[in-house]
């Protein structure tokens, strides 16, 4: 068993598990910003809040919300996916943010006021011959100004969360199955690279890579040869198909209510958040 800080972040030992904590940092933060003593919130950001683009805002409001932006993205980036959509939302607001926008942005800091023992755990998996898997989500016209989707997605080792994205997509979609069919390309991207490494770390092959997938569609249109419905879309993302044929990506579908990535394209009631950061294994040391 052993106990180290790095920049902010402690890594622990106990039990053949590792817990990776930012206690620390987050109550500089905290302090920081003023919120050492405020209400503590239970989720990140509001269901289905929706904030205007405001290009007239006022440079001079004095208010530091890119600095804070930088410290919870450092967060969320080390030991906290469940930040990630939260995160992604409010940068989107970095050159027009108004006093309204800052106000919903410290409620990030009260949930973290709420959850700042919180860690992510990694533990030995369960099912050790699949090596590699990852879910996939996708929100359809998310965004009111421009009707973008949001891409959003998990990649595991051995069952243990150690990649997540939450991002816009950079088209827009025409139907929720596009919008997840260009999600699932961004996974299948980032699953060969993670693919290729481990395979070169520890000699083994990794591949097929288990893809989790909510949208059947979605599933249909990565299986099938081009059609009307697809032949608009940009030929770089058609290299899913290329994956499926060649085994290196394996699709499976998942109900919705079991899609983890649910968490990193859109705001979640209470119950459904903590349900699925259960899932991603973030918790209070053990």
């Amino acid at each position: 068993n052993f106990s180290l800080k790095f920049l902010g972040l402690k890594i622990e030992k106990f039990n053949n598990m590792l817990f990776l904590s930012q206690t620390d940092l987050i109550q500089k933060v905290l302090l920081k910003f003023n919120m050492q003593n405020c209400k503590a919130s239970s989720i990140p950001i509001q269901v289905k809040l929706d904030l205007s683009f405001d290009k007239q805002h006022n440079e001079n409001e004095n208010l530091t919300y890119r600095e804070l932006i930088g410290f919870l993205m450092y967060i969320m980036l080390d030991t906290r996916p469940d930040l990630s959509y939260s995160i992604y939302f409010f940068s989107c607001y970095q050159n027009c943010f108004t006093s309204d926008h800052w106000k919903y942005l410290k409620n990030v800091l009260r949930y973290l006021k709420g959850t700042e023992n919180l860690g992510i755990l990694y533990k030995k998996s369960e099912q050790p011959n699949q090596i590699i898997s990852a879910y996939v989500d996708a929100d359809y016209a998310n965004e009111s100004c421009d009707r973008k989707s949001i891409t959003g997605y998990g990649i595991k080792i051995y069952d243990n969360f150690v990649f997540w994205k939450s991002r816009k997509q950079a088209t827009v979609s025409l139907s929720s199955s596009e919008a997840e069919y260009i999600a699932l390309s961004d996974c299948t991207a980032e699953c060969l690279f993670v693919g290729q490494l481990v395979s070169e770390l520890l000699n083994l092959n990794v591949f097929p890579v288990n893809v989790f997938e909510d949208n059947q569609s979605c599933i249909k249109m990565s299986n099938t040869l081009e059609t009307k419905r697809t032949k608009h879309i940009d030929v770089k993302h058609h290299f899913v198909r290329e994956c499926v044929s060649g085994n290196k990506i394996k699709l499976f579908y998942v109900s919705t209510s079991d899609q983890i990535a649910d968490i990193f394209t859109k705001s979640l009631s209470a119950c459904k958040f903590k349900s699925f950061r259960n899932l991603l294994n973030i918790c209070e040391k053990k």
